[in-house]
Protein backbone atom coordinates (compact mmCIF):
# COMPACT_ATOMS: atom_id res chain seq x y z
CA UNK A 1 0.00 0.00 0.00
CA UNK A 2 1.06 3.57 -0.66
CA UNK A 3 -0.13 6.84 0.83
CA UNK A 4 -2.52 7.19 -2.10
CA UNK A 5 -4.10 3.75 -1.61
CA UNK A 6 -4.30 4.29 2.16
CA UNK A 7 -6.18 7.56 1.67
CA UNK A 8 -8.36 5.98 -1.03
CA UNK A 9 -9.34 3.15 1.33
CA UNK A 10 -10.07 5.60 4.13
CA UNK A 11 -12.15 7.80 1.83
CA UNK A 12 -14.16 4.81 0.60
CA UNK A 13 -14.88 3.62 4.15
CA UNK A 14 -15.94 7.10 5.26
CA UNK A 15 -18.10 7.62 2.17
CA UNK A 16 -16.04 10.32 0.48
CA UNK A 17 -15.08 10.69 -3.18
CA UNK A 18 -12.12 8.45 -4.04
CA UNK A 19 -9.14 10.74 -4.79
CA UNK A 20 -6.70 10.35 -7.67
CA UNK A 21 -3.92 12.21 -5.83
CA UNK A 22 -3.26 13.49 -2.32
CA UNK A 23 -0.02 15.45 -1.98
CA UNK A 24 -0.31 19.05 -3.23
CA UNK A 25 -4.08 18.71 -3.58
CA UNK A 26 -6.02 21.92 -2.96
CA UNK A 27 -9.11 20.00 -1.81
CA UNK A 28 -9.80 20.77 1.85
CA UNK A 29 -11.11 17.26 2.56
CA UNK A 30 -7.91 15.70 1.22
CA UNK A 31 -5.85 18.17 3.22
CA UNK A 32 -7.68 17.02 6.34
CA UNK A 33 -7.16 13.33 5.48
CA UNK A 34 -3.45 13.96 4.87
CA UNK A 35 -3.14 15.72 8.22
CA UNK A 36 -4.91 12.81 9.92
CA UNK A 37 -2.50 10.42 8.16
CA UNK A 38 0.52 12.31 9.57
CA UNK A 39 -1.02 12.42 13.05
CA UNK A 40 -1.77 8.70 12.92
CA UNK A 41 1.78 7.78 11.82
CA UNK A 42 3.33 9.91 14.57
CA UNK A 43 1.03 8.63 17.32
CA UNK A 44 1.25 4.96 16.33
CA UNK A 45 5.04 5.12 16.16
CA UNK A 46 5.29 6.85 19.55
CA UNK A 47 3.03 4.29 21.17
CA UNK A 48 5.34 1.26 20.92
CA UNK A 49 8.89 0.19 20.03
CA UNK A 50 7.93 -1.43 16.75
CA UNK A 51 10.61 -3.71 15.31
CA UNK A 52 10.44 -1.91 11.96
CA UNK A 53 11.24 1.45 13.54
CA UNK A 54 14.45 0.43 15.28
CA UNK A 55 17.98 0.99 14.01
CA UNK A 56 21.43 -0.09 15.16
CA UNK A 57 24.12 2.58 15.48
CA UNK A 58 27.88 1.98 15.56
CA UNK A 59 29.97 4.70 17.19
CA UNK A 60 33.76 4.99 17.15
CA UNK A 61 34.75 6.67 20.40
CA UNK A 62 36.98 9.70 20.79
CA UNK A 63 39.12 10.42 23.84
CA UNK A 64 36.88 13.19 25.14
CA UNK A 65 33.89 13.66 27.43
CA UNK A 66 31.59 14.41 24.50
CA UNK A 67 31.26 11.75 21.84
CA UNK A 68 29.48 14.23 19.58
CA UNK A 69 26.01 15.46 18.69
CA UNK A 70 23.49 12.65 19.01
CA UNK A 71 21.81 13.62 15.72
CA UNK A 72 25.16 13.39 13.93
CA UNK A 73 26.07 10.12 15.63
CA UNK A 74 22.77 8.51 14.68
CA UNK A 75 22.63 9.98 11.18
CA UNK A 76 22.00 7.16 8.72
CA UNK A 77 22.26 9.02 5.44
CA UNK A 78 21.41 6.07 3.20
CA UNK A 79 18.16 5.49 5.10
CA UNK A 80 16.84 9.02 5.16
CA UNK A 81 15.90 11.90 2.90
CA UNK A 82 17.68 15.22 2.74
CA UNK A 83 16.78 17.31 5.75
CA UNK A 84 15.81 14.26 7.78
CA UNK A 85 19.21 12.61 8.04
CA UNK A 86 18.85 11.44 11.65
CA UNK A 87 16.11 8.99 12.63
CA UNK A 88 16.95 9.35 16.35
CA UNK A 89 14.06 9.51 18.76
CA UNK A 90 15.74 7.96 21.79
CA UNK A 91 18.31 5.33 22.74
CA UNK A 92 16.73 2.07 23.84
CA UNK A 93 17.85 1.51 27.44
CA UNK A 94 20.56 -1.04 28.25
CA UNK A 95 21.63 -1.50 24.65
CA UNK A 96 24.94 0.43 24.58
CA UNK A 97 27.86 -1.98 24.62
CA UNK A 98 31.57 -1.40 24.12
CA UNK A 99 32.32 -4.15 21.61
CA UNK A 100 36.06 -3.49 21.83
CA UNK A 101 36.24 -4.07 25.59
CA UNK A 102 33.17 -6.34 25.64
CA UNK A 103 31.46 -4.50 28.45
CA UNK A 104 28.25 -2.50 28.90
CA UNK A 105 28.06 1.29 28.92
CA UNK A 106 25.67 2.26 31.70
CA UNK A 107 23.06 4.99 31.57
CA UNK A 108 21.37 7.23 30.92
CA UNK A 109 22.40 8.99 34.12
CA UNK A 110 20.30 11.59 35.87
CA UNK A 111 21.64 15.09 36.50
CA UNK A 112 22.30 14.42 40.21
CA UNK A 113 24.22 11.20 39.54
CA UNK A 114 26.25 12.83 36.79
CA UNK A 115 27.25 15.82 38.90
CA UNK A 116 28.18 13.51 41.76
CA UNK A 117 30.53 11.55 39.51
CA UNK A 118 32.05 14.76 38.11
CA UNK A 119 32.73 15.99 41.65
CA UNK A 120 34.25 12.66 42.71
CA UNK A 121 38.01 12.19 42.63
CA UNK A 122 37.67 8.62 41.36
CA UNK A 123 35.72 6.93 38.59
CA UNK A 124 34.76 3.33 38.01
CA UNK A 125 36.03 1.04 35.24
CA UNK A 126 32.76 1.14 33.29
CA UNK A 127 31.73 4.04 31.09
CA UNK A 128 28.47 5.79 31.86
CA UNK A 129 26.60 8.27 29.71
CA UNK A 130 23.91 10.90 29.54
CA UNK A 131 22.55 13.18 26.82
CA UNK A 132 22.64 16.92 27.47
CA UNK A 133 22.01 19.64 24.89
CA UNK A 134 21.88 16.86 22.29
CA UNK A 135 25.44 15.80 23.11
CA UNK A 136 26.32 12.22 24.14
CA UNK A 137 28.65 12.74 27.10
CA UNK A 138 30.47 10.02 29.00
CA UNK A 139 32.41 9.41 32.19
CA UNK A 140 35.16 8.29 32.44
CA UNK A 141 36.57 9.39 29.10
CA UNK A 142 36.81 6.27 26.91
CA UNK A 143 39.87 5.33 24.88
CA UNK A 144 39.84 6.59 21.32
CA UNK A 145 38.89 4.06 18.66
CA UNK A 146 36.60 1.77 20.66
CA UNK A 147 33.50 0.47 18.92
CA UNK A 148 30.26 1.23 20.75
CA UNK A 149 27.00 -0.20 19.45
CA UNK A 150 23.45 0.53 20.51
CA UNK A 151 19.87 0.50 19.25
CA UNK A 152 17.66 3.52 18.81
CA UNK A 153 13.95 4.10 18.40
CA UNK A 154 13.48 5.70 14.99
CA UNK A 155 11.22 8.65 14.21
CA UNK A 156 10.79 7.34 10.67
CA UNK A 157 7.45 5.55 10.41
CA UNK A 158 7.19 5.78 6.63
CA UNK A 159 9.56 5.80 3.67
CA UNK A 160 9.73 6.88 0.05
CA UNK A 161 9.69 4.55 -2.93
CA UNK A 162 13.46 3.98 -2.67
CA UNK A 163 13.35 3.01 1.01
CA UNK A 164 14.56 6.29 2.51
CA UNK A 165 13.02 6.94 5.93
CA UNK A 166 10.66 9.83 6.64
CA UNK A 167 8.69 11.15 9.60
CA UNK A 168 5.79 12.42 7.48
CA UNK A 169 4.14 11.68 4.14
CA UNK A 170 5.82 13.57 1.30
CA UNK A 171 4.60 11.81 -1.87
CA UNK A 172 1.65 9.74 -3.01
CA UNK A 173 4.04 6.82 -3.59
CA UNK A 174 5.35 6.78 0.00
CA UNK A 175 4.77 3.56 1.97
CA UNK A 176 4.37 2.94 5.70
CA UNK A 177 6.81 1.11 7.90
CA UNK A 178 3.97 0.28 10.28
CA UNK A 179 0.86 -1.81 9.61
CA UNK A 180 -0.85 0.18 6.87
CA UNK A 181 -4.31 -1.29 7.47
CA UNK A 182 -4.12 -0.16 11.09
CA UNK A 183 -2.95 3.27 9.91
CA UNK A 184 -5.96 3.40 7.58
CA UNK A 185 -8.27 2.62 10.50
CA UNK A 186 -6.56 5.34 12.51
CA UNK A 187 -7.15 7.90 9.77
CA UNK A 188 -10.84 6.96 9.63
CA UNK A 189 -11.60 7.45 13.33
CA UNK A 190 -9.46 10.58 13.55
CA UNK A 191 -11.25 12.13 10.56
CA UNK A 192 -14.68 11.29 11.96
CA UNK A 193 -13.68 12.69 15.36
CA UNK A 194 -12.43 15.92 13.77
CA UNK A 195 -15.72 16.31 11.87
CA UNK A 196 -17.94 15.60 14.87
CA UNK A 197 -19.14 12.24 13.50
CA UNK A 198 -19.72 9.07 15.51
CA UNK A 199 -16.38 7.27 15.65
CA UNK A 200 -16.75 5.03 18.73
CA UNK A 201 -16.93 1.68 16.93
CA UNK A 202 -14.15 2.64 14.50
CA UNK A 203 -11.97 3.60 17.45
CA UNK A 204 -12.71 0.36 19.33
CA UNK A 205 -11.83 -1.75 16.28
CA UNK A 206 -8.64 0.25 15.80
CA UNK A 207 -7.61 -0.18 19.44
CA UNK A 208 -8.14 -3.95 19.35
CA UNK A 209 -6.04 -4.26 16.21
CA UNK A 210 -3.25 -2.09 17.63
CA UNK A 211 -3.05 -4.21 20.78
CA UNK A 212 -3.00 -7.41 18.71
CA UNK A 213 -0.20 -6.00 16.55
CA UNK A 214 1.81 -4.97 19.62
CA UNK A 215 1.45 -8.48 21.07
CA UNK A 216 2.74 -10.10 17.87
CA UNK A 217 5.30 -7.55 16.63
CA UNK A 218 8.77 -8.99 16.15
CA UNK A 219 7.89 -12.28 17.86
CA UNK A 220 7.66 -12.78 21.61
CA UNK A 221 9.36 -15.03 24.13
CA UNK A 222 7.33 -17.98 25.41
CA UNK A 223 6.28 -17.71 29.04
CA UNK A 224 5.38 -20.93 30.87
CA UNK A 225 2.61 -20.04 33.33
CA UNK A 226 2.48 -23.63 34.60
CA UNK A 227 5.91 -23.57 36.20
CA UNK A 228 9.03 -25.57 35.40
CA UNK A 229 8.22 -28.52 33.13
CA UNK A 230 11.75 -29.90 33.37
CA UNK A 231 12.08 -33.61 34.37
CA UNK A 232 13.00 -34.07 38.05
CA UNK A 233 14.61 -37.41 39.13
CA UNK A 234 12.85 -39.29 41.92
CA UNK A 235 13.12 -42.55 43.93
CA UNK A 236 10.35 -45.10 43.49
CA UNK A 237 9.79 -47.03 46.75
CA UNK A 238 7.54 -50.12 46.27
CA UNK A 239 4.83 -51.11 48.79
CA UNK A 240 5.57 -54.01 51.19
CA UNK A 241 7.92 -55.09 53.98
CA UNK A 242 11.72 -54.79 53.84
CA UNK A 243 14.55 -56.55 55.67
CA UNK A 244 16.45 -54.08 57.82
Amino acid sequence: MTLLTIIQDAANDIGLVTPDAVINSTDNTLKTLLRMADKEGYALNKRYEWQNTKDEVILTTVSATSQGNIFTITSITAASVTGMSSPWDYIINDTIWDRTQRRPVFGPLGAQHWQGLIASSTTGPYSEYRIRRNSLITIPVPPAGNKWAFEIKSKFWCENSTGQGQKRWLADTDVGRLDEEIMTQGIIWRYKSAKGLDYAEDFNTYERNVLDAMAQDGGKMSINMGGDAEFTPFINVPDGSWNL
